[in-house]
């Protein structure tokens, strides 16, 4: 779908597609966190959990890294003649490049085998005495998220959502900044602005695995939400440091910790959601997740910036102060609604821990 984006020659057409890679987005992670955690029990379940983010992390680095380079290899070209594809328009040659190749990868998935169910809490089960694995309903997964975990989970889509909020805000306008404030060209901005999420993004994932795994270690029953939290405490002055500087080198100093810091903090959530939930609703606990994360993240970070730059400075040069404004307000909320949910988190994994000893 990311490919056919570059055969579109209507808004509608690239409207269509973009809906199907938003559909294909939607449907792989749950279903693929959910097959991680029933490869491994809960107390390694962390490691490839966390693991499994590098992919966000490593594809957006080299979706900028591929972006920028295409775009500087072929400005000034008008169009393109691709093998298959026929003359296609920069813009759309970009799209192909960086989709096309994902359907070599797309296959790799038939080599998958479903795993044996972990975790499967029997009581919530709706005919217990089925043969195959239970399936949770709608309602048994609401009553799960509100009834008996309300406040963990408050935590984890609003805290979260607001953690979205500012990454997406500042992945989608960084670029724009540094083409109005600094006369940094498409090309020039994609290479530098990839290649430190490439590798600062990485490190923050790997460093913040090792963290919390020494945390699990000390059989500390909040040791992934306790290290979202050292994570965010240190991202708060990073991020609203980050577009208030004025060149772009110490702007791309301060992102590499930034990155690092941002795509850490996402890589505990998806140990927290498996580790909380039942085996039969991790993939629909995770769709609820994500649902949150991207209205909240990407409907609310694109538009607040773009809102904030339109009606209160009302100049299209300042929009650096839009992305500190929305920093300044987002992330101390999310990293003190994180510190105010530790306890009800740490309740609900030793809940979670009682249930999955006894089956």
């Amino acid at each position: 779908m990311t490919a056919l984006c570059g055969l579109t020659t209507t808004f509608w057409q690239l409207f269509a597609a973009r809906v199907g890679v938003g559909v294909g987005e939607a449907a792989l992670s749950p279903a693929a966190l959910s097959m991680i955690s029933d490869y491994f029990p809960p107390d390694k379940r962390a490691r490839p959990l966390t693991l499994y983010s590098l992919a966000l992390a490593v594809g957006s680095g080299i979706a900028y890294l591929a972006g920028g380079s295409i775009s500087a290899a072929i400005t000034g070209i008008a169009q393109l003649n691709i093998p298959l594809f026929g003359h296609v328009a920069v813009w759309q040659a970009t799209f192909i490049a960086v989709g096309a190749p994902g359907m070599i990868f797309a296959l790799l998935l038939l080599s998958i085998r479903e795993p044996q169910r972990r975790g499967i809490r029997v009581n919530t089960a709706a005919d217990p005495n089925q043969s195959g694995p239970p399936v949770a309903s709608i309602g048994e997964v609401f009553r799960f998220i509100w009834s008996e975990n309300r406040r963990t989970f408050v935590v984890l889509f609003f805290a979260y959502g607001g953690f979205a909020l500012y990454v997406d805000a500042i992945v989608i306008w960084l670029p724009t900044m540094f083409s109005r404030r600094f006369g940094w060209t498409p090309g020039h901005i994609g290479v530098a602005i990839g290649l430190v999420i490439l590798t600062c993004a990485t490190l923050g994932i790997l460093s913040s695995m090792a963290l919390a795994t020494r945390l699990q270690a000390r059989q500390s029953a909040d040791a992934l939400p306790r290290t979202s939290l050292l994570l965010a405490l240190v991202l708060v002055p990073a991020g609203i440091a980050l577009p208030l500087m004025s060149s772009p080198t110490w702007a791309l100093i301060v992102l590499a910790p930034v990155m690092a810091l941002s795509f850490g903090l996402f890589a505990m959530v998806f140990p927290i959601l498996q580790l909380i939930t039942p085996n039969q609703m991790r993939a629909q606990v995770s769709s609820a997740f994500s649902l949150f994360n991207n209205v909240i993240g990407l409907m609310a970070g694109a538009t607040s910036v773009a809102l904030l730059t339109d009606y209160v400075f009302h100049d299209r040069s300042l929009l650096h102060y839009s992305l500190a404004l929305v920093a300044m307000t987002v992330l101390p909320l999310s990293a003190l609604l994180t510190w105010w949910g530790l306890p009800s988190i740490r309740r609900s994994v030793v809940v979670a821990q009682s249930w999955m000893e006894s089956n």
